[in-house]
């Protein structure tokens, strides 16, 4: 059992930074599915809804970006840069 949560552990990483990857390079919906897969096997990191948002932002779906930035907040009332996107979001 031990060695099946160290390959979730891996691939969850290996998504994230997939999804970091599509982000950067503007391929949005490459990178939105990439970390809609690793909340499929764990739904409590704020920095991936944290991912999803600013995803969602930057291919100009607001209201799911601040859907993901809420959840975000919800799992870490602190995480500066969901709270910082979302008050910028809010302030337009």
């Amino acid at each position: 059992m031990n060695n099946e949560n160290e390959n979730n552990e891996i691939n969850i990483n290996d998504r994230i930074e997939k999804g970091k990857f599509y982000f950067v390079n503007e391929k949005y919906e490459f990178a939105i599915r990439e970390f809609k897969e690793v909340l499929k096997v764990n739904k409590n990191l704020p920095d991936v809804f944290y991912n999803l948002g600013i995803s969602y932002e930057s291919s100009n779906d607001f209201d799911k970006a601040k859907e993901n930035y809420l959840k975000a907040l919800e799992l870490d009332p602190e995480h500066k840069m969901a709270k910082d996107h979302l008050d910028r979001m809010l302030d337009k």
